[in-house]
């Protein structure tokens, strides 16, 4: 690109190029803005077109040059077709550009961008979107006024969303425009620094043994008796569960390695992957549920999934859920408590602390990344040793006294 520069629309030289003389007021004097930015753009095709943009005084069309000089030179000029972007297009762009992300989540963001985004953003200009803008947006989405594609596509009751829904709506939108910020298509990111709900802590429920049994009784098949089992006392997610294969038991040894999870990809396919924290890990089994896997895979191959359908084909964690799962929290008389697959793993770690387990172990055992992450969601769970610790303080103590007393009086 050229370099900007400053014309005056009003005055030209009394002298034209040929020497001879001319009245100084052009056409234009008097009329409109004086003083014009004039600078070349470059265009896609790679040729270049004369922009220009005008101003009442000199000092602001200066200003004004300053800027487009200083982005010409930075590499961060950004033109009229960047300022018009929309939110909808550069969230598509943004959700295409994630690499890493499982299909699961991929899936999950597609449908809260088609929910949720675009009909309150799609058609907006990056150029014109405001912090107060997203700010009026999470309350619309609190107080349920926010516009949403299921009030068009099955007129639903309008509801407000919780805490946890309207953070990770921020969540997209936000990292929509700090995408449009890396490439230069906003200045900042609008949404960043905003105030948001507070997400309450996830319910947990403990289940005692009797009542984890009376789920497992509840169920209709021997491979989902194993499987209840399998995640209230070893505390695998549902997703590791029903991608266990028989070659990942050692039943000899009590052993069962997680290697992989099952996720559901946007078309609603399962899709298969490393565990949440992208590492294997060896779990202990108890000598029971050990007889039971034993029992459903006896005559299967190696290759083959340890929990299955009466026709040998791995669950579908949606439809096991809508079917033999409902069925067996109701037959157990556990339909009020909000029970789900995944808050099995809270009584496999209530049940495996209460036998004595310590924090390594019950990390180890749930696959959490840290031990960090295993206190600040069952400290509660431990016993509480602090008199213990303070009485052992005070024998030590006393000990220590009598023996210094023994020592003075001899």
């Amino acid at each position: 690109m050229a370099r900007a520069w400053i014309t005056d629309r009003w005055t030209r030289s009394p002298i034209d190029r040929h020497g001879n003389p001319q009245d100084p007021k052009t056409k234009d004097h008097g009329k409109g803005s004086r003083w014009r930015v004039d600078w070349y753009e470059q265009q896609p095709d790679g040729t270049r077109k004369l922009r220009g943009k005008s101003f009442r005084t000199k000092p602001l069309a200066e200003a004004y040059l300053a800027k487009v000089e200083h982005d010409i030179r930075s590499g961060v000029y950004r033109t009229d077709r960047d300022e018009s972007r929309t939110v909808g297009a550069t969230a598509r762009d943004w959700l295409r550009s994630r690499q890493k992300a499982k299909p699961s989540t991929i899936a999950a963001y597609s449908h809260d961008l088609r929910v949720w985004i675009e009909p309150a953003w799609g058609a907006r200009r990056l150029g014109g979107v405001k912090t107060l803008d997203v700010e009026k947006w999470l309350g619309e989405l609190r107080d349920g006024t926010a516009p949403r594609a299921y009030a068009i596509e099955y007129k639903t009751e309008r509801a407000g969303l919780g805490a946890s829904k309207v953070r990770r709506l921020h969540s997209i939108l936000s990292g929509t425009f700090s995408y449009a910020v890396r490439h230069n298509w906003m200045d900042t990111n609008p949404a960043r620094g905003v105030e948001l709900p507070e997400a309450p802590d996830a319910e947990q429920v403990f289940l005692s043994i009797d009542e984890l049994e009376a789920l497992a009784d509840a169920t209709s098949t021997a491979s989902d008796r194993a499987l209840i089992h399998f995640l209230g006392y070893v505390g695998a997610r549902i997703g590791e569960a029903v991608a266990l294969r028989v070659r990942d038991l050692d039943l000899e040894a009590r052993r069962a390695t997680i290697r992989e999870t099952a996720t559901t990809d946007a078309e609603g396919r399962a899709t298969f992957g490393a565990p949440k924290t992208g590492k294997a890990r060896t779990v202990p089994l108890p000598g029971f549920l050990a007889d039971e896997l034993r029992a459903i895979t006896r005559a299967a191959e190696s290759d083959a999934f340890v929990f299955r359908t009466p026709r040998g084909a791995g669950l579908n964690v949606h439809n096991w859920r809508a079917r033999q799962w409902s069925d067996a929290v109701e037959g157990a008389g556990l339909g009020e408590i909000g029970l789900t697959p995944h808050k099995l793993r809270h009584t496999a770690a209530s049940l495996a602390i209460g036998a004595g387990a310590d924090v390594k172990l019950v990390q180890r055992m749930l696959g959490h990344k840290d031990a960090a992450e295993t206190l600040n969601t069952y400290a509660k769970l431990w016993p509480d040793s602090l008199d213990e610790v303070t009485d052992r303080i005070e024998k030590r103590r006393r000990k220590a006294l009598k023996k210094a007393r023994r020592s003075e009086s001899s």
